[in-house]
């Protein structure tokens, strides 16, 4: 796990944040699309909301206040 931060951490500071969309070719979204996306999903669905989380771990590439998604309150679904 930590070997995998490391790494992560490392693509990160070296690569930046995508800014231009890969969604089709790679299936992952630009720092716009991720905010569109989740603007959306806040709209629709009312178990789901942004959040700042801990200042000392936020992207700078983010809003403050839209550093992640989580979901509270949602149902869950049994076979």
């Amino acid at each position: 796990q930590k070997v995998y931060e490391l790494y992560k951490g490392t693509v990160e500071r070296v690569t930046g944040p995508r800014t231009v969309s890969a969604f089709l070719e790679k299936g992952v979204l630009s720092v716009p699309e991720f905010i569109l996306a989740g603007d959306n999903l806040v709209s629709k669905c009312p178990t789901w909301s942004w959040e700042a989380g801990d200042p000392s771990k936020r992207k700078p590439y983010l809003p403050s206040d839209k550093q992640f998604l989580v979901t509270r309150n949602g149902m869950l679904l049994s076979n």
